[in-house]
């Protein structure tokens, strides 16, 4: 079993090699942000099987940011697996507490959702969106604010999936909401801003 010290300083690099394979990516050097994220993968694969302390949030945005890089090389069915890993790890987050990770499960799922999609599996890139949509929804009944723009962007995801299933009518339905929820939020964003301080 490794050390703690140097178990800290696996996670660390393992940090720095994410936000380095961001920065990369920004850059168009898709190949080595592709090198770097992996590495960042392996090194908290590693840490998880020497039963390290390894952080299971990190590890979803590691793998989250793999299946990105993996989709910018076009390695559609590595960029799968790697967005059902990471699903299946905020999951288990969310369930032990919605509050914190439900935010950040409901962008992984829709990914997913699109991989799904374009891999074919439309049943299930269906389910995925609605998952979203069902997180969006309650996320924006406690802070409408802050969560009404994920919730109509998640209405026109889960109507293009829809659309993507035969579903027409009910996508124009669900594409009507969504239109009906932004008007209703913008007109409260403009209304707040002509009340008196």
């Amino acid at each position: 079993m490794r050390q703690p010290e140097t178990a800290a300083l696996d996670q660390s690099l393992a940090t720095l090699l994410s936000v380095l394979s961001a920065r990369l990516a920004k850059a168009g050097r898709c190949d080595q942000a592709l090198a770097n994220i992996e590495r960042a993968v392996d090194i908290r694969r590693r840490l998880a099987g020497a039963d390290s302390q390894v952080d299971a949030a990190d590890m979803a945005r590691t793998l989250n940011a793999l299946a990105v890089r993996l989709a910018q090389a076009g390695r559609i069915g590595d960029s799968l697996a790697a967005s059902e890993q990471a699903v299946h790890v905020y999951q288990r987050l969310a369930a032990a507490d919605p509050a914190i990770y439900e935010p950040e499960l409901a962008p992984v799922l829709n990914n997913l959702s699109i991989r799904l999609a374009a891999a074919g599996r439309r049943a299930e890139a269906l389910a995925a969106s609605a998952q979203v949509l069902d997180i969006h929804g309650r996320l924006a009944t406690t802070d409408p604010a802050a969560f009404d723009p994920q919730l109509w962007i998640s209405l026109n995801n889960y109507a293009d999936r829809l659309t993507d299933s035969g579903y027409d009518e009910d996508a124009r339905a669900i594409r009507a909401e969504a239109a009906t929820r932004r008007s209703l939020h913008q007109r409260r964003l403009a209304e707040a801003t002509l009340l008196p301080e």
